[in-house]
């Protein structure tokens, strides 16, 4: 598995990308890729109820990336961040 922020350019919106939350209990759910979804996969993300990982098809073999950067994706899809409390 990849680490989102270690990639120099990350297509977070591409059609060919896929978004899978898994949760502590080990609940395994595809992310329709709109707004509101992926807003709400983010705030679970950022609560540590889940964990959001990425799949980037390639040609000849896909990889999987942890989320690890839940400002870029949100920013990728024009979402505004929750203010820090």
């Amino acid at each position: 598995m990849r680490s989102i922020k270690e990639e120099s350019f990350f297509p977070f919106t591409a059609r060919t990308i896929c978004y899978i939350e898994v949760s502590k209990d080990g609940f395994i759910q595809q992310i329709p890729c709109n707004k509101s979804a992926i807003k709400e996969a983010c705030l679970r993300a950022r609560t540590d109820q889940t964990t959001l990982l990425a799949v980037w098809p390639g040609q000849y073999r896909s990889d999987l990336f942890i989320v690890d950067d839940i400002d870029a994706l949100l920013d990728a899809y024009g979402i505004a961040r929750e203010k820090e409390h």
